[in-house]
């Protein structure tokens, strides 16, 4: 898959309209009918069919639309059904707490939501040495227009081991692994999320798409999934090593290969939305492909020299290409990578003989004083990446970094 894109984004699509669809039928059919789990200490109140209540937890063993409401402590509300009907769970303001395994355990289901009612506010509260405090053996998404805070103490916030989807609500993780977890894929089209997290904020084993939403994430790695499409939303990451990073496409090269590494070439494509990273390690990382096609990106990357604001898998034979969007790419020089020969759009890389200091203003102009970019520098640094429509092969610019000028003629498409 050489200079390739993945292929899995109709998939993505095709799988999230499943899932709504199904909302709309059981919330819509007439025939179906509203169970109501009223949650009280040492209580638990059951109205409608399709749940069961055995001690502190609610077991629902059919499809159906399930509206949940109040507190449960040392509580779970578990799923497990045999009928090929999609589960959805309205959460309209719940506070649950379980110390040892997940609040809402979903075994078996066709697939489930997990709806947010309007103006509601839920709280999760877990601490377990496996799983999540939210976990889906099968397809998850998570919508509506209330709001969720998850806090997980021991391990993952939300996931799921098969898609995990993500299109409405103010939801706040804070976990002390992952963030957001999906296995096959995890799919962000709507909704704000603030994640802080222990290791990554977002991750998928296989796929990723943002297309929508807001995310501000705080975490060890800011995203990871071995292929990555971001085509909308805005995202704000702070990452204390790699903020974004398409990862795998190593086993060829191992005797022993971990069973946790995907081995097609990874690729982490950006189309739209508007992105800024702060991280420490790699700005954003592709173990393989790297192509940048819209949107607007801003790194302010590493200060070490042994990561750079922009990496691509050289190693894998992948490459890095700009035909759309604007990037500026800031941070150390020793591992500075830049756009190649292959780009549609225009791009220079500058080291500077005089690194700049954490607050230095970043201003990039035309020839005839028109301001392209300006930016305020987070760290220090000496490299400088830049790309944007409005540059024009054989035209001269100037980089203004702090109290420097230098000169830039474009007489290539990649000046490095």
């Amino acid at each position: 898959m050489k200079g390739g894109h993945s292929q899995f984004i109709p998939l993505a699509i095709l799988l999230l309209a499943a899932i709504m669809s199904g909302i709309l039928y059981i919330m819509q059919s007439g025939d179906t009918e509203q169970t109501k789990i009223s949650l009280q200490p040492g209580n638990i109140e059951i109205t409608g069919k399709g749940a069961v209540e055995g001690g502190n937890t609610v077991v629902i063993k059919r499809g159906g639309h399930y509206l949940i409401e109040g507190t449960l402590q040392n509580g779970q509300i578990y799923v497990d059904t045999d009928d090929n009907e999609p589960v959805l769970l309205e959460l309209c303001g719940v506070d649950i707490s379980n110390p040892s395994e997940a609040v809402i355990y979903v075994e078996k289901a066709e697939h489930t939501t997990i709806l947010l009612a309007v103006g509601t506010e839920n709280t999760i509260q877990c601490g377990t040495k496996e799983g999540a405090a939210i976990y889906a053996e099968d397809d998850l998404l998570l919508a509506g227009e209330g709001s969720l805070r998850v806090l997980s103490g021991l391990n993952n916030g939300i996931q799921s081991k098969a898609a995990m989807q993500i299109d409405g609500g103010t939801i706040e993780v804070t976990a002390a692994n992952n963030g957001i977890k999906g296995k096959d894929s995890v799919t962000i089209s709507g909704g704000s999320l603030l994640i802080e997290a222990g290791d990554r904020g977002v991750q998928a084993k296989y796929e990723m798409e943002i297309t929508g939403g807001e995310l501000k994430i705080a975490a060890k790695e800011g995203m990871e999934a071995n292929q990555v499409l971001i085509e909308g939303g805005m995202m704000d990451i702070t990452a204390e090593d790699d903020g974004i990073n398409a990862n795998g496409g190593e086993d060829k090269q191992k005797k022993n290969p971990s069973k946790d590494v995907v081995e097609d070439m990874p690729n982490l494509t950006i189309r739209g939305g508007i992105i800024y990273i702060d991280a420490e390690g790699d700005g954003i990382d592709s173990n393989g492909n790297l192509f940048i096609e819209g949107g607007e990106l801003v790194i302010d990357g590493p200060t070490e020299d042994d990561d750079g604001p922009l990496d691509f898998g050289k190693e894998n034979e992948g490459i890095c290409t700009i035909k759309g969007g604007t990037v500026l790419a800031i941070g150390s020089s020793g591992m500075a990578e830049t756009f190649g020969e292959g780009s549609e759009q225009c791009s220079f890389r500058w080291i500077l003989d005089t690194p700049y200091e954490a607050g230095s203003e970043i201003v990039i102009t035309d020839a005839a004083g028109k301001e392209l970019y300006r930016h305020t520098a987070a760290k220090k640094g000496a490299s400088v990446v830049f790309s944007s429509p409005e540059l024009v092969l054989g035209e001269t610019y100037s980089l203004h970094v702090g109290e420097q000028t230098l000169e830039v003629m474009q007489d290539n498409v990649s000046v490095r």
